[in-house]
């Protein structure tokens, strides 16, 4: 049973002398707009021209081991809250007259009343080990220039972000209430330290405060799945012993920051590798489903599993990460690199829990060059027909745990795949020389058309799509068409697509077909040469190149089909 050593609400003005640490092992700054102007409006709404209490939720805090003799808690839960306040009470304070003993008061808050003096004081809050240097930076310290060039991490963009709707907010209300801002500054702090409550709990280890943790949060809609399944894996090593605690904390913060750099998320990532392993699991089913596995048939939690089990899957985040961010992968076929990113482009994940497995047993480049070949023909000639690629997540969702344990061969995944999802080549042919095509598929085949025939690599995936004859002509009649609605079917099929470079992309646009040509010229692109050599673009001309790059397509994508 959680150990409890105060329960107690307070408000602003009442934190008194403490100091507070969020865990260097904690999310990232993650509020945005909509999270801030909620968070305003309570406080104009309530606090401000009701001149009541406004209750701003539960913190929960635990001791925090440090050898200085200065009193600090450790937040577990609430850390969004406190940074947010900070930025809004030091926008407050940015903007009162120096030597108001108001702005002695805010700065309380934000230095602590102590950084002039001495820094060896610590500040009133600090942030997580990823956010901690920019937030002080540039709200604490306000030293902006450092902080304009090292803000490019999401969470940093927050962090500004809520810095400047702040500033907007005081400069409107201000106004709005004919007050300078100096003062309607004031005002707002006065009655956000004095009205503004919480409740505050704290427990005797961390252990207790997961455990709060996981039974306050474990329904609320904005705590992410990864949230609750860290706090799982933390609560559970700190019921082992300490030891075991930081070694889970460790491999979480080296898996959060592997992510981080290649823009991925710990919730996918998880359940890809959980897929991978046991089969297919629902992202909202996720955290019962891993909750109930590491249980005994006493129903007692297995806590050396779940060790295992954050130990496993930082060892396999690299492995994930080549597949989400096919740049990172070094020292393979560039062919394979092709087929990642073909398949990142279409937006396609549910093959990440096959691969995975096939890098973690270690098959040969072939294998994987295979593997990825029909996933990602097969994936390209079902996009053409729109047909749904969550179809084939039961497909893979079944295949990945075989393959992991070498009951299945790549071999025989691939006959299977091919049994199960094999589309005629007639049914592609018919469908692309009739239909419009989306612009993502159009992009893929089109470059990987000018790759085919092109030397100049640095080209390659720098292009822009770009509509011969114009989405919205002057005239359809000077494009050879009888109608708009003729004009229309005609005018997203693949064969009056092309590629531009990025800087023709503007000055192409509405151009007629002659001064179309001049540009394409220019720009040096491989498969426009067939454009240029035409004397009139109409009908006949889109039906013609749509022909040949219908031809290029079943080449480039083609699959025979397996007989049962």
């Amino acid at each position: 049973m959680s150990t409890i050593k105060s329960y107690k609400q307070f408000n602003l003005a009442g934190l008194g002398s403490q100091y507070f640490v969020v865990p260097k092992y904690q999310r990232s700054y993650s509020w945005t707009g909509k999270n801030f102007s909620e968070l305003w409006d309570d406080i104009r709404t309530i606090i401000l021209q009701e001149n009541r209490e406004h209750f701003l939720g539960t913190l929960i805090f635990c001791p925090y081991e440090e050898k200085d003799n200065i009193n600090k808690l450790q937040v577990v839960d609430g850390q969004q809250r406190l940074a947010t306040l900070i930025i809004l009470l030091r926008v407050l304070y940015d903007s009162m007259i120096e030597d108001k003993d108001t702005k002695k008061e805010a700065e309380k808050y934000i230095y602590r009343g102590y950084i002039r003096d001495s820094e060896n004081n610590p500040y009133f809050l600090e942030l997580s080990e990823l956010d901690d240097e920019f937030f002080k930076k540039f709200i604490l310290e306000k030293k902006r220039p450092y902080s304009e060039k090292k803000g490019k991490r999401k969470s940093y963009k927050n962090i500004k972000e809520a810095y400047n709707f702040f500033v907007g907010k005081i400069k409107e209300e201000s106004a709005r209430k004919k007050l300078k801002p100096s003062a309607y500054s004031e005002e707002v702090f006065d009655k956000i330290g004095k009205k503004l409550v919480f409740v505050s709990i704290e427990v005797a280890s961390e252990v207790d405060a997961y455990t709060i943790f996981e039974s306050i949060n474990s329904k609320r809609e904005d705590l992410t799945l990864s949230d609750l399944l860290k706090n799982y894996i933390f609560s559970s090593a700190q019921k082992i012993n300490n030891s075991r605690l930081k070694e889970v904390q460790r491999d979480w913060n080296s898996m959060s920051n592997i992510l981080l750099e290649s823009k991925g998320s710990i919730s996918d990532f998880i359940r890809h590798y959980w897929i991978s392993n046991y089969g297919k699991v629902y992202e909202k089913d996720l955290y019962r489903t891993i909750k109930n596995e590491f249980k005994n048939n006493d129903g007692e939690i297995e806590l050396e599993r779940i060790v295992s089990f954050m130990f496993n899957l930082s060892n396999e985040v690299d492995d994930y990460k080549k597949i989400i961010d096919p740049s990172s992968y070094f020292g393979v076929e560039e062919v394979i690199l092709d087929y990642l990113i073909t398949l990142n482009t279409l937006n396609s994940r549910q093959f990440y829990p096959v691969v995975l497995s096939v890098l973690r047993i270690g098959e040969k480049t072939e294998s994987l060059r295979n593997l990825l070949s029909c996933i990602c023909s097969l994936s390209v000639r079902r996009s053409v027909l729109g047909k749904n690629p969550n179809e084939l997540e039961n497909f893979y969702s079944q295949k990945a745990p075989l393959l992991r344990k070498s009951e299945i061969s790549v071999e025989q995944f691939i006959i299977d795949m091919k049994k199960e999802f094999f589309i005629n080549n007639d049914e592609i042919l018919d469908d692309i020389k009739d239909n419009a095509i989306g612009n993502i598929l159009a992009k893929i085949i089109l470059i990987n058309l000018e790759k085919s025939i092109s030397t100049n690599e640095k080209l390659l995936g720098k292009f822009s799509l770009e509509h011969i004859a114009p989405q919205k002509p002057k005239t359809v009649k000077e494009w050879g068409m009888k109608s708009k609605d003729e004009y229309e079917k005609y005018v997203n099929k693949i064969g009056n697509l092309t590629l531009i470079l990025p800087k023709f992309n503007r000055e192409v646009s509405n151009k007629n077909f002659s001064e179309k040509k001049i540009i394409y010229k220019e720009s040096n692109i491989i498969i426009n040469q067939d454009i240029i050599n035409c004397k009139k673009w109409d009908k006949k001309a889109i039906d013609k190149r749509t022909e040949k790059i219908s031809e290029f397509f079943i080449s480039n994508w083609g699959i025979e089909k397996v007989n049962k």
